[in-house]
């Protein structure tokens, strides 16, 4: 293990001042730095006497929780490699990883039925989890440079990636130093920590000394309430959700998002610019961020650097340039992975172009003040038969500022205009004339008019194939299943 991770362990024993909330829907605990760096001793010792040493690779299925977050910082603490897959793929990807690599493995309770277990053998239990001994390992030592965690991009075909465990730190350093956190923060995280980035924000505030609340999906709503966090991050799904349930008002959503509340972020995708207006003139401030779990964070907006529009500025100056197409291209010798595991060639070196340069996919612009505007992906520009190039996100961006529609995509790949597919709560004569204005409206000027429109009320989830795990549109699953629906 790097020194840079060591040294988390040693910032919790020596800070009595700050807190970690652990929150659940029946409970909640609050534990000092100084009294967990004792647990983490401790179940680092309990871990030792089960046969567990540095190098080795464990597997940990399990949801957030004190279990998890005690039983990664041990596996640091004793130098493991420590592989939290998602919970909801764990047979699979303990599969992808190779079960030849993997020593042990730890299953809370709740997840016992998603791991087939029948060979592996069970050796005991730690924070309720238990612990099995992998007999077919015949590569527990093997020298890596970090875990291996999964990405579904905007692919949304997972790809396994190697963490470089030596820039960890760094990358956390460099996002909680942009943000100016203050040490009577306090940050709620609540995505499963199987997001590589959870873990990323967890050691940046140890390392800070700033409060965490560790909550999950299922209980994030009270957890806001209950404990009244100052930082916040979540996907624009999260925040396009509270403003419905707001609808639209500012007191509610002050409400919502409890009382302490002094800075949020959204990344993964643009929020609609009526969205980031109304939380701001509800007292609210939230700001757009970009990241790549390929690089780590990338840039940010602040209360102090914040241009709406924008991800903000990069975190590293000069780290961000444009290629001549247009797309984004990042640089730095000390990114937070090594590159993918169990990909051809081609496929890598389509990203990781050398040993400090990323290719994003994403296509875009830097302002003369260093702001960089994200105006879509590079594979989803739409050619039209007339060969016109279109960037999708510019044309949906209207209508996803509609209060009736909940995801806008805009489709016309070799035809000579556009269409959108529209989905909303229900189909009316109210929304229809908003979307036909907003048809007109974009028409105005545009060199590729939009023709067609249809409406759905089918859901975009993960599970039916129209969102990537990462809440991003899958367009080409999309585009398969509508676009007859849109042209005829």
């Amino acid at each position: 293990m790097s020194e840079g991770l060591q040294t988390l362990i040693s910032k919790l024993k020596e800070n009595p001042r700050n807190t970690v909330v652990f929150h659940g829907r029946s409970e909640m605990e609050r534990v000092r730095f100084s009294d967990l760096h004792q647990a983490v001793s401790l179940v680092s010792q309990r871990l030792g006497e089960f046969g567990l040493e540095a190098g080795m690779q464990v597997a940990m299925v399990a949801e957030n929780g004190k279990a998890a977050f005690l039983l990664d910082l041990a596996l640091l603490n004793i130098g493991c490699i420590a592989l939290q897959v998602p919970e909801k793929t764990a047979g699979s990807a303990l599969a992808d990883i190779g079960l030849q690599n993997i020593a042990f493995l730890l299953v809370s309770a709740l997840h016992r039925d998603e791991v087939d277990t029948g060979s592996w053998e069970p050796i005991g239990t730690l924070q309720g989890m238990s612990l099995f001994r992998n007999p077919a390992c015949s590569n527990a030592f093997a020298p890596v440079a970090g875990p291996i965690i999964f990405s579904s991009g905007t692919s949304g075909k997972e790809k396994k990636i190697r963490v470089n465990n030596a820039t960890v730190l760094l990358n956390a350093r460099q996002f909680f130093s942009a943000i100016d956190a203050r040490q009577d923060d306090s940050f709620l995280i609540f995505l499963p920590l199987s997001n590589y980035q959870q873990k990323l924000l967890i050691y940046g505030c140890i390392d800070t000394g700033i409060d965490i609340v560790l909550s999950d999906m299922q209980n994030v709503m009270q957890a806001l309430k209950q404990t009244s966090p100052s930082l916040f991050l979540a996907p624009p799904l999260f925040y396009d959700s509270m403003w419905r349930l707001a609808d639209g008002r500012g007191e509610k959503l002050r409400e919502l998002f409890g009382t302490g509340m002094r800075q949020m972020w959204s990344g993964m995708a643009a929020l609609p610019s009526v969205i980031l207006e109304g939380y701001r003139a509800g007292g609210l401030p939230l700001l757009e961020a970009y990241g790549m779990t390929e690089y780590g964070p990338i840039a940010v907006n602040t209360l102090q650097h914040n241009r709406p529009g924008s991800v903000g500025r990069a975190l590293v100056p000069g780290s961000v340039t444009l290629e001549s197409d247009g797309e984004i291209l990042l640089r730095s010798s000390q990114r937070l992975t090594c590159g993918y595991v169990d990909q051809p060639v081609d496929v890598e070196q389509a990203v990781y172009r050398d040993e400090v340069a990323i290719a994003t996919g994403d296509v875009g612009r830097i302002d003369d003040e260093g702001f960089i505007f994200i105006e879509g992906r590079k594979n989803d520009t739409i050619i039209t038969s007339g060969g016109q190039k279109i960037h999708p996100t510019a044309v949906e961006q209207s209508f996803n500022s509609l209060p009736c529609v909940q995801y806008a995509v805009a489709l016309g790949a070799r035809r000579p205009h556009l269409g959108m597919l529209l989905v909303v709560e229900q189909i009316d004569s109210s929304a229809r004339q908003l979307i036909e204005k907003t048809i007109s409206d974009y028409n105005v000027g545009a060199s590729v008019p939009i023709r067609n429109y249809f409406l759905s009320t089918e859901p975009f989830t993960a599970e039916n194939g129209l969102l990537t795990r990462n809440l991003k549109l899958q367009r080409k699953n999309i585009s398969s299943r509508y676009e007859t629906c849109v042209f005829n």
